[in-house]
């Protein structure tokens, strides 16, 4: 659920966008890793 209004509405969503971020990243390097070994 993302909070649409309020101090804390872009804070959540910039956070939420990070995580995404990070797990692309991580499934982007754990396909890398396994191509290579």
């Amino acid at each position: 659920m993302r909070i649409k209004s309020g101090p804390f509405a872009n804070q959540v969503g910039e956070v939420q966008e990070i995580e995404v971020e990070k797990y692309k990243l991580t499934v982007l390097v754990d396909m890398f890793v396994e191509k290579h070994q």
